[in-house]
């Protein structure tokens, strides 16, 4: 999203991020990444949860409970129009900006 970020602009897009982690835990990771967008913390768990993205997962073979990467994406009114549940980085932004223009101009 960082090196797509312009692209989102024009568009008239917010992007934002947010994970279980802290406040400082995120300055340090938007200071190391040079963040072009609002990093949230939910460190309440309380928005991953409503989002129903707070499950059990898997790495090598080990299952644990953590937040599903996971993308929506919400019009002005607050309605979700996607979920990308399966996100892949290489292909995401393309994916979300092909949707989000098909939501902004319906007629193209």
């Amino acid at each position: 999203m960082r090196d797509n970020f312009k692209q989102f602009e024009k568009l008239n897009c917010a992007v934002l991020g947010i994970s279980t982690d802290t406040t400082k835990s995120h300055a340090k990771f938007d200071q190391k990444n040079k963040l072009s967008f609002t990093l949230l913390a939910d460190d309440k768990k309380q928005t991953v949860i409503g989002y129903e993205v707070w499950g059990e997962k898997e790495f090598m073979g080990r299952q644990y409970i953590g937040t599903i990467r996971t993308s929506f994406l919400i019009d002005p009114e607050g309605k979700i129009r996607k979920i990308y549940g399966e996100v892949h980085p290489k292909r995401h932004i393309a994916e979300v900006l092909k949707d989000l223009n098909k939501i902004q101009n319906p007629k193209k």
